[in-house]
């Protein structure tokens, strides 16, 4: 019994095997596959001030690949497959998409502009990876990418209902205070948490740096007219 079924499994094998033509095997032996690491890419030039209106910047976009380490640089096909929706977005994949010699996880560049209206205007573009002599599209769920743009600054993760408690509610100003003073949106507590020493030193520097800077929200803000940024429970 235990005979025929090891027969058995060998006829499959053979079967699956004569089944592919020699040019189906030789594309899975000579071709990787590549995607995308993200599905989603947000970029703000809120995080880099020394940008003028205008100025540009390469956002980077991490690729990996299922592959054997090569010895030459090898090209991904990328198409567009969502433009901006807003005319005046503006942008460049930058071309060829190269997956480095001896990497297994490499970076697509696209080239975006710095416009005034993206203070307003959530904008999306999105790629997609096709077949190339060197690779064909790899996890299903991952071909495809958006780059979301915005000129505002992305809520962090810890900036929940805790945070809400201890620093008021989020917004685009107080963010960018906290970025001024931090040069980040490095998380504001550690092992310690909301009570420990680093956060309270943190809270202390916040309202200074707002004291000092007169740093207010404009007189039609719905929120807060007119009112110095607070760093206080449940506070705008």
């Amino acid at each position: 019994m235990k005979r025929k079924n090891i027969l058995n499994i060998v006829l499959v094998v053979i079967m699956l095997l004569t089944a592919c033509s020699k040019d189906e095997i030789d594309v899975w032996s000579d071709k990787g596959f590549a995607w995308f690491t993200n599905q989603n890419n947000d970029f703000t030039f809120a995080s880099h001030p020394e940008i003028a209106e205008n100025g540009t910047y390469l956002v980077p976009i991490p690729i990996r690949v299922a592959s054997v380490v090569s010895d030459r640089d090898r090209v991904i096909d990328v198409n567009i497959t969502r433009m901006p929706s807003d005319n005046r977005t503006t942008f460049e994949l930058q071309k060829p998409v190269l997956f480095r010699a001896n990497h297994i996880i490499d970076t697509m560049f696209v080239k975006v502009t710095n416009s005034a209206h993206l203070a307003a205007v959530h904008d999306t573009i999105s790629f997609t990876i096709t077949e190339s002599e060197d690779f064909a599209p790899g996890l299903i769920d991952n071909v495809s990418t958006n780059l979301c743009l915005f000129n505002g600054f992305a809520k962090p993760s810890w900036w929940n209902a805790n945070c809400n408690y201890y620093m008021g509610y989020f917004t685009q100003l107080k963010m960018s205070v906290y970025y001024a003073v931090t040069g980040g949106a490095e998380s504001p507590i550690d092992d310690d948490g909301w009570q420990g020493n680093k956060f309270r030193f943190l809270i202390y520097m916040l309202r200074e740096y707002v004291t000092k800077n007169d740093v207010r929200y404009p007189d039609d803000d719905e929120n807060a007219p007119g009112q110095l940024v607070t760093f206080s429970n449940r506070a705008y």
